[in-house]
């Protein structure tokens, strides 16, 4: 029997190398993953800051800011269209649905309170203009 001298087998170095490619594929999937979540975030945050800017500008609206109104459409002197739309969802439930938008090409009241909430959203809106709030009241039957 011969005595073992240093070294390391070729079977040694094959599992070494294979856990070695393993371990670097996991690295790279996290790294992509890290990657598309940080994009996802900072697309996120875009958003967030272009929402935040409309709704500042309609709580800095004053009394004299609304052009006109007819109870399910606003339009403000700052080409803000909001479009309101309330309806049962369930017995005793109300979902009530408020969207607001700078469309690109100026819209006219009548217009506005013409068309349903889907044409409203479909309406050609500047980048990050848009804004959508959902939220349920009981009614008071």
């Amino acid at each position: 029997m011969r005595a073992r001298t240093g070294g390391f087998t070729l079977i040694e170095v094959m599992i070494a190398t294979v856990m070695i490619v393993i371990l670097a594929m996991t690295l790279a999937a996290c790294l992509g993953a890290a990657c598309s979540a940080d994009s996802a975030s900072r697309d996120k945050a875009r958003s967030t800051l272009a929402i935040q800017q409309v709704l500042e500008g309609m709580l800095d609206l004053q009394y004299g800011d609304v052009l006109a109104e007819d109870g399910t459409a606003i339009l403000t002197s700052q080409t803000i269209a909001i479009k309101i739309s309330a309806q049962e969802s369930l017995p005793g439930l109300i979902l009530i649905e408020v969207y607001a938008c700078r469309p690109q090409t100026p819209q006219t009241l009548s217009a506005l309170a013409s068309m349903t909430m889907a044409q409203v959203k479909a309406l050609p809106a500047i980048q990050g203009s848009q804004v959508r709030m959902l939220t349920y009241c009981a009614s008071l039957n």
